[in-house]
């Protein structure tokens, strides 16, 4: 295959990254390299990406790179939310940020920028390993760790790859593609061989796409994969695993298997109800502070699957505006987090309590995050949840609609009784706030708000993105 110079500035937004963090590496090598230098290169090397993948906002490429990517809409969409997620995390780091660390992150972030793009099971494959191996070593960096979450992390993502390769294979060997544009075009006029192949490949896909999103029953491996890695890590991966997850798996069904969605539709319903319901009902009873946001991950992943299951452009653009919304949100509160267990670690909920007496303004903010995961408004996690909604409503899911609402009503009890702790209680020890944390506290506090007032820029912005998922 001939590539010309439009292939490669498709590909930009995914190199540039993974550059960066080569440019790291020789840097590296240099006596007394600071920390500051690092994290320069870092977002630098973030901002120029995002600064590259901008103009195919407006002139998208499609089947660049002999078919395997197309940089459109949906595609720059999840770059950026990708990139700003990285930034955040870097940011959230500070105190034990190495060369690298910040290597693995940036070739992680390639990963997820290649996912959002990928229109090929190939490209896909691809960077879900770039992804997983990044995350496979940074979940057990920490040297105060005793490596158990970043071994059963990798024992179970192995097994889950797997199964993913294995259904792309049976996927192909019935198609005899691997492009999903052709693959369902194949699928809808019958031109493929062995259906029940077809149909067994399918499920195996979306097995490995469940377990990346932690939907039920696949769930078990997150709270002690969250609680063992580094928190700036676990935060990192509660956003950008799953959104990339769901770029693709959002993509797959929009392009590949649509003329399978009797098969899959309920499949992904019963995957969502439970989802949503036990991820809540195990919060309630959280002590640990990581735990309880990890339980909470499963029950937003069952949220997402509420507008996957609905099959429509609104729906679709209704799960893109609640992943920026869970991304400010979830970085915000894992943020507080990172700063009430100190250098001790302490990430039980009692350090929370008494904040308000210790920082009224931080135990102000952090209030705000906990209410938008509610979905309480005017915070940007109630307009998240009302266009999923709306999307499953219109769609005629009205049972399921009732389930979210319901499975919702949970789980403001477990925030609302984080926010009493803060607000009661004669808590201990000084909380001290570091530059590049309050940058993280601002930057998400600021989307939370921003978005929950004037939540009308981003809806346009969510439409544009998912109207590229139609042929």
């Amino acid at each position: 295959m001939n590539f010309s110079a439009a292939d490669w500035s498709a590909a930009v937004p995914a190199l540039v990254p993974a550059l960066a963090a080569v440019v790291i590496l020789l840097i590296d090598l240099l006596p007394r390299v600071r920390r500051g230098y690092v994290l320069f290169v870092s977002l630098l090397g973030l901002a120029a990406a995002a600064f590259l993948a901008l103009p195919f906002w407006a002139n998208p490429l499609s089947d660049v790179l002999g078919g395997m990517i197309s940089t459109d809409g949906y595609a720059v969409f999840f770059e950026l939310l990708f990139l700003l997620v990285a930034g955040l995390s870097l940011l959230l780091s500070w105190h034990e940020l190495t060369p690298g660390y910040a290597a693995l992150t940036l070739w992680a972030t390639s990963g997820m920028a290649l996912l959002a793009s990928a229109t090929n099971l190939m490209t896909i494959f691809l960077g879900m390993e770039l992804l997983s191996l990044s995350l496979y070593v940074l979940v057990g960096f920490s040297p105060r760790r005793d490596g158990e979450a970043g071994l059963k992390y990798i024992l179970l993502g192995a097994l889950a790859t797997g199964f993913l390769l294995y259904g792309m294979a049976l996927l192909f060997g019935s198609t005899g593609t691997t492009s999903l544009a052709e693959i369902g075009f194949r699928l809808y006029h019958g031109a493929f061989v062995a259906p029940a192949l077809v149909v067994l490949g399918t499920g195996l896909i979306l097995v490995g796409m469940t377990f990346k999103l932690a939907l039920v029953p696949f769930q078990n491996w997150l709270p002690d994969v969250y609680q063992g890695a580094p928190a700036a890590v676990t935060a990192f991966m509660s956003v950008g695993t799953k959104a990339a997850a769901f770029a693709v798996l959002l993509r797959f069904a929009f392009m590949a298997v649509p003329a399978l969605a009797a098969f899959w539709v309920p499949l992904l319903t019963f995957l969502a109800v439970f989802s949503m319901f036990l991820g809540n009902i195990l919060a309630l009873k959280q002590t640990n502070a990581v735990r309880l946001l990890a339980y909470s991950g499963i029950a937003h992943a069952g949220y997402l699957m509420v507008a996957l299951v609905s099959f429509s452009v609104l729906a679709a653009s209704g799960s893109l505006f609640y992943l920026a919304a869970y991304a400010f949100t979830n970085l915000g509160a894992f943020a507080g987090v990172i700063l009430l267990a100190g250098r001790e670690g302490n990430f039980e909920l009692t350090a929370w309590d008494g904040l308000y007496r210790r920082k009224p303004l931080l135990a102000a903010v952090l209030s705000v995050f906990l209410l938008s995961l509610a979905g309480i408004p005017p915070t940007v996690g109630f307009f998240a949840k009302f266009y999923i909604l709306e999307g499953a409503v219109l769609s005629g899911k009205i049972p399921l609609a009732v389930l979210l609402v319901l499975a919702s009503g949970i789980s403001l009890y477990v925030y609302l009784r984080v926010i009493m702790r803060i607000f009661n209680g004669q808590g201990e020890g000084k909380v001290t706030v570091s530059p590049p944390v309050w940058t993280v506290l601002a930057v998400s506090l600021a989307g939370t708000i921003g978005f929950g007032l004037f939540p009308a820029q981003l809806v346009g912005i969510v439409q544009h993105s998912a109207l590229s998922l139609l042929p």
